[in-house]
């Protein structure tokens, strides 16, 4: 009982000074001053709300009294009366009657087992993503467009180099077939021009005509050897490209799997940017085939788009969720701290409170849990890609070789 008067009697002196100075007004000082008193919320905003106030509510000075432990409903009680000037309560005589009426206040300063845990409403959060961004665990998928685009670079450089060389061989050998139709034609006029035996000339230009057709044959042999290098090259790019593909598609995979599934990292994200691909489609009909691989990589570029913006939509509904959950814990553990600055005093409130905690931190840990089961998920998703694209390259690989090898040995381009 005597600790309880000795708290009682200081908040009971402070509510009389405020109350005898009737004409002035209420700073942030006064605030601090009943708050250190150990006054009740409930009391401490009553009296802001029957008096003038003139606050500093600047986010400077909200956050000085949040740290100088003055409650949440307290600090939205000045705000509310900011700026209002409020009649100053009409001053009574001090009369037996009033010391009467005075000690019945009593009860507001309540014991700290009977008062009751008030917690802050929680505190809103705004969550905005960019455009053509990838956040969270679906970050890694943005390697796969890069990884697409540099293959494509890489092949049609092979590509452009067989084709120039093919052309060279070809324009020659075409050439060599102009001259060859021009002879035959001159020898025809010759021998159509009499009946006598062939004539040296007639002879002379039957040897110019055997050894451009032996030319012609030796070019197409060039070219066989050329287009043969090329299918060559074409198998040794083919295996390199089933195996980075691979390798890539596993890394993406497990990086996704091994993201950070706190989502305060997921806010950061990771530019969708795409390069402005050439594909020289003008090139030698030998190699028509090989195009469907650049359009290969540049339909798995698209799928990776796609899959970057439906997952972007999971990633922000779990960092909105998250927000929320982070908007709720704020509040108690400012309360936590304010009772922990007399945990005996305040003991039955700082278990309540933590017992609000410890059931914030479990859904938490539940959002973080499901978030997990969606990165596996993507995960798997990436798993199952690594052994597709393997087997669906090396089958247009394959199928791609098979058709330039005929069209070299037919020669039937030429």
């Amino acid at each position: 009982m005597k600790k309880l008067l000795l708290f009682i009697i200081p908040c009971l002196f402070l509510i009389n000074k405020v109350s005898a100075q009737g004409s002035d007004t209420l700073t942030n000082s006064t605030v601090l001053k009943m708050v250190n008193a150990r006054l009740s919320d409930e009391l401490i905003i009553d009296v802001i709300e029957s008096s003038a106030v003139n606050f500093d509510l600047s986010p400077g000075s909200v956050d000085d009294l949040v740290r100088k432990n003055v409650s949440q409903p307290v600090i939205d009680a000045m705000k509310k009366s900011s700026g209002t000037k409020r009649p100053a309560a009409p001053s009574r005589p001090d009369t037996e009657e009033t010391k009467t009426s005075s000690t019945k206040v009593e009860p507001v300063a309540v014991s700290a087992e009977a008062r009751p845990v008030v917690v802050p409403p929680p505190v809103p959060v705004t969550v905005s993503f960019a455009e053509n961004e990838a956040f969270g665990y679906v970050t890694p998928v943005v390697d796969l467009i890069s990884f697409h685009e540099q293959e494509i670079e890489k092949f049609m450089i092979s590509v452009d180099e067989w084709s120039r060389h093919i052309n060279d061989l070809t324009a020659s050998a075409k050439k060599l077939e102009e001259e060859i139709n021009r002879t035959e034609k001159e020898l025809m006029e010759l021998k159509n021009a009499d009946s006598k035996a062939y004539s040296g000339n007639i002879i002379a230009i039957r040897k110019k005509l055997n050894e451009q057709r032996e030319a012609l044959e030796n070019a197409k042999e060039e070219i066989l050897k050329a287009g043969e290098k090329s299918v060559s090259e074409l198998e040794k790019i083919s295996n390199a490209s089933i195996k980075a593909a691979g390798n890539k598609y596993n890394d993406v995979s497990q990086n996704i799997k091994s993201f950070d599934p706190e989502p305060a990292g997921f806010v950061k994200g990771t530019p969708v940017k795409q390069k402005t691909l050439i594909i020289n489609e003008n090139i030698n009909p030998f190699f028509k085939a090989v195009l469907e691989i650049p359009a290969w990589h540049i339909n798995k570029i698209r799928e990776a788009e796609r899959v970057i913006t439906q997952w972007n939509e999971k990633v922000r509904a779990a960092v909105i969720k998250a927000g929320e959950i982070d908007g709720k814990m704020t509040p108690l553990q400012q309360k936590l701290a304010e009772y922990q600055t007399d945990q005996k005093k305040f003991r039955d409130e700082i278990a309540t409170v933590k017992k609000q905690i410890s059931a914030v931190e479990k859904e938490k840990r539940s959002l973080i849990d499901r978030i997990e089961d969606d990165s596996r998920e993507l995960s798997g998703f990436y798993k199952q890609e690594n052994s597709d694209v393997q087997k669906i390259l090396d089958q247009r690989f394959a199928d791609i070789i098979e058709n330039i090898s005929y069209a070299f040995k037919t020669n039937s381009i030429l």
